[in-house]
């Protein structure tokens, strides 16, 4: 059948175009993309048209692939992605010096001393370089040298065990930065002083993504540092990531700091030098130019067996939105100890952030972990945050894994004093201050995910009374809310077991004779065009 018959052979050339681009795009690093030239005649000369998708060269290949590419991509601005291995730097570099005045990205990795021999090509004409990253491959800190002749359009600079020398005389390379990821300078002759950094700041006014990994200025000696004599305000900064070994390091460095209130922040201490984790310590003394730490409605505290996080979000957004878009900020503390951790955390949760209105909490961790947590803690916390309308606890707790009954009843134990803190006081209770405000006073839902089967069961009454002492609390003043509990995504009714939840909020149990049909609906686009098929499972 002549291909002009075939519908994906009379696409508009513009729209294939762009096709192809997005498949190149989406099967970087390889050049899987190539087989749209094979396709047919038309798709051969579109792909051979567009010089753009000849404009990436990798790095190693035959240098009559590279010549190919160079040729076909016309005077377009060329992006290099070069991974030599060792011994073949030189080779690399070769491949660079007569194309300088054409690229706009170079994404390299060299070995030893060729990082040093690229500092030579860095006087040539760079005008046109927009984006650089460069990697020592064999991690041992280095430094490029930035002169007047320097890249002075570079938009993203990343450079990882390579450090810019030098710090507060490259202005002409920083000025229009918008992308600075700095790693692996750990090196002291190499990592810059806490003045020569903030000078770099300054030097970036266009900055809005700042990274460094084990790369910032460090602070003599132990766990106090000075007050800051200046600040560097960042106005357009959108993302800062900052991942140190030492807590007092972060706080230092925050210190100088003024970043506006949609910045994301990204905290991390990395070294397991503390016997119970600090969230303060991270963060400086003053936090009133960290705006994007009181920007948040809804609070994540989660404890693993090595690592316990803290972060803020957005209202309507959750984790598992794509590049955490709704994340106000995180901050993560390598730990070992869950247990004295988790304890230690939630009353610096009520001290750091009891002035923002915190409308959602959720906190993640084992229910075995909860051990060292009593109820007085647990009731500080819930008294604090009164504007909290959905709490979460998440146990971690895998169906799959044999528990004994020790385990079970400690987790038993440690819910009934998470429930028993979250009820009301009472007011012919002698043992209870009945003038304190009620926990969670706005709480509308309880949601226990993850929890145990055996552990529900056993709790079952201390669900149903907290259920019951809520909704007559409810009756008594209307200054607390409606409340639902949910347990492991089904509604809790009393004392019967929970039911499934509808959208609407009602329940229903599934009869035996319900089946449901699902329509799928399968569209074949790329790379062959087909009609809509209809699967019934």
């Amino acid at each position: 059948m002549p291909n002009t018959f075939v519908q994906a052979c009379n696409i508009p050339a513009e729209l294939l175009m762009e096709v192809f681009q997005y498949l190149q795009h989406v099967s970087a690093p390889s050049d899987g993309w190539l087989t749209v030239a094979h396709i047919c005649r038309r798709w051969r000369a579109v792909a051979l048209n567009c010089q753009t998708l000849w404009a990436g060269i990798r790095f190693p290949q035959d240098p009559s692939y590279v010549a190919t590419f160079v040729e076909r991509s016309g005077n377009t601005p060329l992006r290099l992605m070069a991974r030599p291995t060792e011994g073949d730097d030189q080779v690399a570099l070769a491949a660079i010096e007569p194309l300088v005045s054409r690229f706009v990205e170079l994404d390299v990795e060299l070995h030893g001393e060729a990082i040093a021999q690229l500092d030579a090509y860095f006087r040539h004409a760079w005008q046109n370089l927009q984006t650089l990253y460069l990697t020592s491959v064999e991690g041992v800190c280095t430094t490029v040298n930035f002169d007047a002749s320097s890249p002075t359009n570079l938009r993203t600079l990343s450079l990882s065990a390579v450090a810019p020398m030098p710090w507060p005389g490259a202005t002409l390379v920083f000025k229009n930065l918008r992308t600075l990821h700095l790693s692996r300078l750990e090196d002291a002759g190499v990592r810059p002083t806490l003045v020569q950094f903030l000078d770099t700041l300054e030097h970036c006014p266009m900055l809005e993504d700042l990274r460094l990994y084990k790369a910032g200025p460090q602070i003599l000696g132990g766990g106090t540092y000075p007050e800051p004599e200046r600040i560097v305000r960042l106005g357009r900064l959108r993302v800062l990531d900052f991942s140190m070994n030492r807590d007092v390091d972060l706080a230092y460095l925050l210190s100088h700091l003024d970043i506006p209130a949609s910045t994301h922040l990204k905290l991390k201490k990395r070294w397991y030098n503390a016997p119970v984790v600090s969230i303060s310590r991270c963060l400086p003394r003053d936090r009133s130019r960290l705006r994007s730490l009181f920007a948040f409605q809804c609070l994540h505290l989660t404890q693993t067996d090595t690592m316990l996080t803290v972060s803020g979000y957005i209202d309507g957004h959750r984790s598992s939105d794509v590049n955490n878009i709704g994340r106000c900020f995180r901050i993560a503390l390598n730990d070992r100890l869950p247990s004295v951790s988790i304890r230690s955390a939630l009353p610096q949760l009520v001290s750091l952030f009891e002035s923002v209105a915190v409308t959602g909490l959720t906190i993640s961790c084992k229910l075995h972990h909860f051990a060292r947590v009593d109820a007085a803690c647990w009731r500080d916390v819930f008294t604090r945050f009164q504007a909290v309308h959905t709490l979460n606890l998440r146990f971690k707790n895998k169906e799959s894994s044999h528990w004994d009954d020790v385990k079970v009843e400690t987790c038993v134990k440690n819910l009934r004093t998470i429930l028993h803190a979250l009820r009301p006081p009472q007011t012919d209770d002698p043992t209870q201050n009945s003038s304190l405000p009620a926990p969670l006073s706005q709480l509308t839902l309880l949601n226990l995910s993850q929890l145990k089967d055996a552990v529900a069961e056993r709790a079952a009454d201390d669900i149903s009374q907290l259920l019951d002492a809520r909704k007559a609390a409810l009756i008594m003043s209307p200054v607390v809310a409606k409340f639902r509990i949910m347990v492991n995504s089904s509604q809790w009714t009393g004392l019967q077991r929970p039911t499934a939840s509808l959208s609407d909020g009602s329940s229903s149990s599934p009869s035996p004779a319900t089946t449901t049909t699902v329509v799928v609906v399968d569209l074949v686009v790329w790379p062959f065009f087909a009609a809509p098929t209809l699967v019934t499972l």
